[in-house]
């Protein structure tokens, strides 16, 4: 396996020494990630609808305004 080529992000050469990160480590800031794209997504698309979240409830913005 050549290693010369490892991505920055996930291990460093040290000469023929490779200090690669923990596995585990990456796959949770994947998941973080995932996660903040799958808000934001629902984000713009309750935007777009005009709805907010409200006490813990998608409801429709002009609902609000009436109450």
């Amino acid at each position: 396996m050549d290693l010369k080529g490892l991505n920055k992000t996930t291990g460093y050469i040290y000469g023929d020494k490779v200090k690669a990160y923990d596995n585990s480590i990456i796959m949770s800031v994947l998941s973080e990630v995932e996660e903040f794209i799958k808000v934001a997504r629902q984000t713009a698309r309750a935007f777009k609808s005009k709805r907010v979240m409200f006490k813990g409830k998608w409801v429709m913005q002009q609902d609000l305004l009436k109450s």
